[in-house]
């Protein structure tokens, strides 16, 4: 799914009346969950106000439903449950990614332009809008960091204390490349004075830049299989991937999830490298990813002995859901 559609998504979501919660919804989600009716009220609403949240495909559903009815599941309740995989506890999920979030806030008075939002979140640039069609009109949306929402919020809070506006959480890898030096690396603390780049010519950019494309990606999870790749940034012909590795990283598990963290200089990874085209389809493979991961700098060796700049995926979660 590449980011349009995606967007229409979180659109349709946002646009449509609320469904009501019934009480077969509620026991249902306590059998299953093993919780309070509160509690399963409470997160069967933030399932379904979640617009990234987990989903299956119809033509999954129609292949298993059969099954996963008999198990107790309608099809709401089994994607709240693959949601729920890669977790360990409940303290853990306390822990937050939140400030590495991006959010879509929907344009409408009093904010119902990009110029207007961009001086009530404190914007450096005024956002590009992006359409996306609804259940019942189309809606507007701009895209903006954690610290500019909370800046919204509380310009609200002052200005239209009454106002509530819709803002969407996007699950999207943080990719926040320094143009002055090499961070963020994979294995490398690029903030250490002998890893600091020589600065002294004019005009230095440290590649791959922020927005540099097309650009080069290791992939070492299920990214590497072409049929999921092609599917994610919406391909018609095959992806050419290339057998390559990257050093200064160890693979770890994040639930059934492959994780790459840093590791000794001498550690390897093997995998796949991909040359991405477009920040169209890098936002798809953010979204893809998920908070948990962000993009950081690698070197990527071909297995011929050349070696080019490229990104990566690294695990920023909580060490301890790792195993």
């Amino acid at each position: 799914m590449d980011f349009g559609d995606e967007l229409e998504k979180m659109a349709l979501v946002a646009t449509q009346p609320e469904k009501e919660i019934t009480r077969e919804d509620v026991q249902r989600w306590q059998r299953l969950f093993r919780c309070s009716p509160t509690q399963a009220r409470a997160s069967i609403e933030a399932f379904r106000n979640d617009i990234a949240r987990t989903s299956i495909s119809d033509e999954l559903w129609d292949t298993i439903s059969s099954t996963i009815e008999s198990d107790g599941y309608d099809r709401e309740a089994y994607e709240y449950s693959l949601s729920l995989q890669p977790r360990t506890s409940k303290d853990d999920r306390c822990v937050s990614t939140e400030q590495n979030a991006s959010f879509l806030v929907k344009l409408e008075a009093p904010i119902d332009t990009p110029e207007r939002l961009s001086v009530a979140a404190g914007l450096d640039t005024v956002p590009t809008s992006t359409c996306g069609d609804g259940e019942f009109d189309q809606a507007e949306f701009c895209e903006v960091s954690f610290n500019g929402k909370q800046r919204l919020v509380q310009w609200l809070a002052i200005r239209s204390p009454f106002f509530r506006p819709t803002i969407i959480r996007i699950a999207k890898s943080a990719k926040d490349l320094c143009s002055y030096s090499a961070a963020p690396t994979l294995g490398l603390e690029a903030t250490l004075p002998h890893n600091r780049e020589d600065l002294d010519f004019a005009n230095h950019v440290t590649s791959p830049a922020q927005n540099e494309y097309p650009v080069w990606y290791f992939f070492y999870g299920t990214l590497m299989d072409p049929a999921d790749l092609s599917r994610q940034i919406s391909l018609d012909d095959e992806p050419a991937l290339i057998d390559a590795h990257v050093e200064g990283g160890r693979l770890r598990a994040w639930g059934p999830y492959k994780a790459i963290v840093n590791g000794e200089s001498f550690d390897k990874v093997q995998g796949k490298a991909f040359l991405v085209q477009s920040q169209e389809e890098e936002d798809a493979l953010r979204i893809r990813e998920g908070d948990v991961y962000e993009v950081v700098r690698c070197s990527i060796n071909f297995t011929n002995g050349c070696a080019v700049k490229g990104l990566t995926f690294r695990y920023c979660g909580p060490p301890n859901q790792l195993s």
